[in-house]
């Protein structure tokens, strides 16, 4: 009986002492206490070197757009084709303002689309890209209307293009998540000479250094 008094009075200080509501209603010093380790460096949140990515290595893991080529031949002697090459620098200060084919071989071939037209009759090439999980999208929009306005060359006139381009991101904010929207380019030019290499338009956003290259080549018909 004695034994039997002396369980029940051991049980009941052991729910007395139970740490549940204790912990319950200190659950803030665990934070505290995760707060204290992680600024004095007790936990390490950052990878090993061997496995840290810098911002080339990220471009070479991701790999590029596929190729695309110019079609070899046209049976339509108006035909005209456009190739408008992005590119994503891993560096901000690259000078990029001409083609390099060793500065370029560093960056991210974004995209590459191939169009067809007719002289005098617009294209258009949309290109969207997403960058930082998603959280930053650049939009690219170039209208390009082929023109023969020059002088004649070889039986034909040379080639002008009236070009328009368009740079806009939409930014999703750090704190509130709401998009915001940003127009960084937006120009009207006339380009003459696009037949005899790459026209190249640069531009950035935000901390981000881009090229695009436009290609033009006239049907052989």
């Amino acid at each position: 009986m004695v034994f039997g008094a002396r369980k029940r009075d051991w049980l009941r200080g052991a729910r007395a002492f139970s740490p549940g509501p204790w912990l319950r209603r200190n659950a803030y010093l665990a934070l505290v206490v995760g707060c204290l380790l992680v600024l004095t460096r007790v936990i390490d949140f950052a990878p090993p070197e061997k496995v840290r990515l810098t911002a080339e290595d990220a471009v070479r893991i991701v790999g590029d757009a596929p190729s695309q080529e110019f079609s070899a031949t046209s049976d339509n002697e108006q035909s005209v084709q456009l190739r408008a090459t992005l590119r994503l620098y891993p560096d901000a200060e690259t000078a990029v303002g001409s083609p390099d084919p060793d500065v370029d071989a560093t960056a991210q071939v974004l995209s590459q689309p191939v169009v067809t037209t007719l002289l005098g009759i617009e294209a258009n090439v949309e290109q969207t890209v997403r960058l930082r999980n998603g959280n930053l999208v650049v939009r690219v929009v170039l209208q390009a209307t082929p023109r023969a306005n020059g002088v004649k060359r070889r039986g034909r006139r040379a080639l002008t293009l009236e070009r328009t381009l368009r740079v806009e991101s939409r930014r999703r904010g750090f704190f509130d998540r709401a998009w915001r929207n940003r127009v960084h380019l937006d120009v009207q030019e006339v380009v003459t000479g696009v037949e005899s290499g790459v026209r190249r338009l640069v531009f950035a956003v935000d901390d981000q250094l881009f090229a695009l290259d436009v290609e033009v080549q006239r049907s052989r018909a």
